[in-house]
């Protein structure tokens, strides 16, 4: 009976949440539970969904870990197994004609992945969920990892997206088409002049003061990363007030005399190019918005997730994202490369009417924001500036 309520309640509730789209929420809604119904461990992932987004929604975060609601955590990590193990077990023949399971499959992880954020204490979800000892093995004078941003859910979304790359021409004749179509990403930018981003928001086509200063600002952010990064890869690690070394050290001369902070410098120039492509999308969107002069901040969501805006963890180099996954206290360019994230983050906030983005998002910005300082370079806290400002001007959050 549990489990029984727990798909009524993805039926009613969660499918509605996953998306601002018609299209997309009925495939949420219908067409992935009837795949789930005939194949048991989308089924265990669908209910580990569902119990995630109940936990997340219904109780406070200080209550999460408490009595009962552990022992129901506890339960949906289980169901999340089970259902990573046979989804593992799918991968290992994948042609067309499991190809809408496989994908069914990738989406509700991508979802799980996306709404953990919304758990307070993400480490014990994620080292329950894949097994992993929970033993601390952080050195001293580590913050806690408890208290650190949390990456472990990128490379969960990364996976997933991956997944279905040898099936993408059955996909796109299948019942899940409405969640390969985003009609807003795009280049449509680029008609917009050779100057896209905007010294002023078209009056009465946005509400949010947050997405106003988002747009007004959006240029100067991506020019002033841009500017570090070039600083960094004339000077090495010596820029700001930091005399930090290098992470890595003994390497043979590269044009830093280290070859892997150039690879991680190239990593976070990729990044930054993610970046700067969904900050024009989303432009572009705000820009069109001035024909429309009905439209709700709403309405404007919905055309930001057109935009594909949260697909950027599958666009941004393995070595951006394994530059962030250290117990170890970051130095420079580390530091650089949590900015950067932090601003991909922004654009995560932005479109706060779904369930699985939203002030969750703002929340691992603070902790950014927080290591930055910890770090103590002057340059890299005033590139935490204009994201900080963003966010508080969110409601909520």
């Amino acid at each position: 009976m549990h489990e029984l309520n727990l798909l009524q309640h993805y039926i009613l509730h969660t499918s509605k949440k996953l998306s601002l789209n018609p299209g997309k929420a009925l495939v949420w809604e219908r067409v992935i539970p009837d795949i789930a119904g005939k194949n048991a461990f989308l089924m265990h992932l669908l209910i580990a969904l569902a119990g995630l987004d109940i936990l997340t929604t219904q109780q406070p975060n200080e209550q999460m870990y408490a009595n009962s609601n552990a022992a129901k955590l506890q339960t949906l990590v289980e169901h999340h197994q089970m259902g990573l193990q046979g989804l593992q077990e799918q991968l290992a023949a994948v042609e067309d004609t499991n190809a809408e399971v496989l994908f069914a499959g990738s989406m509700l992880i991508v979802g799980f992945a996306f709404g953990s954020l919304r758990v307070g204490n993400l480490d014990l979800l994620t080292n329950m969920s894949q097994s992993a000892s929970t033993e601390d093995h952080t050195s001293p004078g580590t913050p806690h990892r408890f208290d650190r941003p949390h990456i472990q859910w990128l490379q969960l979304v990364r996976g997933a997206s991956f997944i279905v790359q040898d099936s993408w021409a059955a996909l796109k004749l299948s019942r899940l088409r409405p969640l390969l179509l985003f009609n807003n990403a795009n280049e449509d930018w680029k008609l917009l002049g050779p100057e896209p981003l905007p010294t002023s928001v078209p009056p009465g086509c946005v509400r949010s003061q947050s997405i106003c200063a988002f747009a007004l600002g959006a240029s100067r952010a991506i020019s002033r990363l841009k500017e570090f990064l070039n600083s960094l890869k004339s000077t090495g690690c010596e820029i700001g007030d930091g005399n930090i070394q290098s992470p890595i050290s003994g390497t043979s001369p590269g044009s830093n005399g280290n070859p892997q902070l150039d690879e991680l410098c190239a990593a976070q120039d990729q990044a930054i190019a993610v970046a700067e492509q969904m900050y024009l999308r989303i432009i572009c969107v705000l820009q069109l918005q001035r024909i429309e002069t009905s439209s709700s901040d709403r309405d404007i969501h919905a055309e930001m997730e057109d935009a594909a805006i949260a697909s950027w963890p599958g666009l941004v180099p393995q070595a951006f994202v394994s530059s962030l996954d250290s117990d170890s206290n970051p130095d420079i360019p580390i530091g650089f490369s949590f900015i950067i994230l932090a601003h991909l983050y922004l654009l995560l906030t932005l479109p706060d009417h779904l369930w699985y983005l939203g002030k969750h998002f703002g929340t691992e910005i603070k902790k950014i924001h927080g290591l930055i300082n910890e770090l103590g370079d002057s340059q890299l806290c005033s590139l935490m500036s204009w994201p900080m400002n963003v966010l508080n001007l969110q409601t909520d959050i």
